[in-house]
């Protein structure tokens, strides 16, 4: 099996980077109005607010409940790689969503690319959060990874007093 470690600044870059280019996109297209600026703040606003209201099971739950890892488990992570991915397709989906709303709703562009910008920006919170508690966890727990299949990701706790993983 192969795993790889749970890293949540992965998350946090690939969502500044889309929010970056988002933001990018739309001063380019309409620079001379920066009152969009606005949009970008709205965005960031509602993520916050949504990761609040939507109850999603939080990271102590998932690691508590994360059994060992398996024996002959194989480490293959590449945090470079890692944020690459997750920032194409963090960017994919909010260009997608920002390019949907344009062409079914009509709405203006470079509004729409500020919306987007700032919810990928709040997105970003949440995964600093989880990273900073994450960080805290392992120093005592030992090591965490995941397995990326299809679905629910598994996640699995290295202890801390077995022998290292096999790295590629």
């Amino acid at each position: 099996m192969e795993v790889s470690r749970y890293r949540p600044l992965s998350d946090v870059w690939a969502n500044v980077l889309a929010a970056l280019i988002c933001i990018a996109l739309a001063a380019a297209l309409d620079g001379s109005d920066w009152v969009w600026a606005t949009e970008a703040g709205s965005g960031f606003a509602l993520a916050c607010l949504f990761d609040l209201l939507i109850r999603r099971k939080p990271l102590p739950a998932k690691l508590a409940d994360a059994p060992p890892l398996p024996v002959g488990t194989l480490d293959v992570s590449d945090s470079g790689r890692d944020v690459f991915t997750l920032s194409v397709s963090a960017l994919v989906g909010f260009v997608g969503a920002a390019a949907a709303a344009v062409v079914l709703f009509h709405y203006d562009t470079a509004a729409v690319l500020w919306l987007m910008g700032g919810v990928a920006a709040g997105s970003a919170v949440r995964s600093v959060r989880d990273s900073r508690m994450l960080a805290r966890w392992e120093e005592c727990n030992g090591r965490v990874f995941i397995e990326r299949r299809r679905g629910t990701p598994s996640w699995y706790v290295e202890d801390p007093a077995a022998a290292p993983l096999d790295a590629s």
